[in-house]
């Protein structure tokens, strides 16, 4: 995928509506709109792409009742773990097994070359907007720092 944020966005989230039925969860407003600021902060490119998500799904990018910043192809919520011990990062795709055997798992490498920001390969296993394993032309692993506040 090439192209802006929003575009590679707009692009992951209708293959997440071809092949998973993907649509938008709804939240509590309260959720949706921490969600909001949260990307904004700390992850600007997700927060462009899900600008792009929700011109997908042609619901307002703004509501915040609406999760669109999410493209999971489960019925439940799967997560990782990771572990940071320098210079390495360590991480374990956490999912109960009897989701992976009933969910249409379906794995993708997908290839983003945005406008602004590095280039990146990715591969999901059920969410087109995340990646159980990745690597951006930089050759890292972007790890998010939490901030702090006092």
């Amino acid at each position: 995928m090439r192209g802006t944020q929003a575009e590679i966005g707009f692009a992951l989230a209708g293959a997440a509506i071809e092949v998973y039925g993907s649509t938008p969860r709804p939240v509590k407003p309260v959720l949706g709109r921490a969600r909001r600021r949260w990307f904004e902060v700390n992850w600007p490119e997700h927060h462009e792409r899900s600008r792009g998500m929700a011109a997908a799904f042609g619901v307002a990018y703004d509501d915040p009742s609406l999760c669109v910043d999410e493209l999971n192809g489960l019925p439940l919520p799967g997560g990782c773990s990771a572990v940071w011990c320098p210079p390495r990062v360590v991480r374990n795709f956490d999912i109960h097994a009897s989701v992976i055997e009933t969910a249409p798992v379906r794995p993708h490498v997908v290839e983003m070359h945005p406008e602004q920001g590095l280039s990146s390969v990715a591969i999901t296993g059920n969410n087109l907007s995340g990646c159980l394993e990745g690597i951006n032309e930089a050759g890292t692993v972007r790890r998010r720092a939490r901030r702090r506040t006092e």
